[in-house]
């Protein structure tokens, strides 16, 4: 049955990433984040501290954990993260229609996926929205869901890290930094 899950979720995948529609980015100081944080803790506080470096302002970032626990966030944020639990997924463990259309609707110029490597359902999140630069840990078969991607980190921290370094070297730049 496990296998059956996968090959639709891999469809739906294939099919969202088909559909997707790029929008023109705003200008760098106006951009909007859309982040897939990690379900561990070490993981989140190394995305937040990112995002804290980034100065972005809590109104231009939405955030989505990549899973159920939500460990300790900047205060400006605290109640403005979702959780990509159980129940905001489908059969499939896609993102149901209504997670997808929440976290687009502030049409993300830059989205970034911190979560593992392997998890579909926020590399789905990511991929197929409609940020001009969509950025990911590094796996093979993920390439179609990314414009840039992050490879030999061992965990999310180090990623959230290597990802501070990616956007420095950036020119253009992809977010202020």
């Amino acid at each position: 049955m496990d296998r059956i899950r996968q090959a639709f979720a891999a469809r739906a995948a294939r099919a969202a990433l088909a559909a997707r529609r790029p929008a023109t980015p705003r200008r760098v100081a106006e951009r909007r984040l859309l982040l897939v944080l990690p379900p561990d803790d070490a993981g989140q506080a190394a995305a937040w501290a990112l995002v804290e470096r980034l100065g972005l302002p809590p109104d231009r970032v939405t955030a989505v954990v990549a899973g159920e626990h939500i460990a300790t966030a900047p205060f400006a944020f605290t109640g403005r993260i979702a959780a990509l639990g159980a129940d905001a997924l489908d059969w499939r463990r896609l993102p149901t229609r209504a997670v997808l259309d929440a976290a687009w609707a502030d049409a993300p110029d830059v989205a970034v996926d911190l979560a593992g490597p392997d998890d579909l359902a926020a590399a789905l999140l990511v991929g197929a929205s409609s940020a001009a630069v969509r950025i990911g840990r590094h796996r093979p078969d993920r390439e179609p869901f990314f414009d840039l991607m992050i490879g030999a980190t061992p965990d999310a921290a180090s990623a959230a890290d290597a990802l501070g370094r990616l956007l420095r070297q950036l020119d253009p730049p992809v977010l202020p930094v």
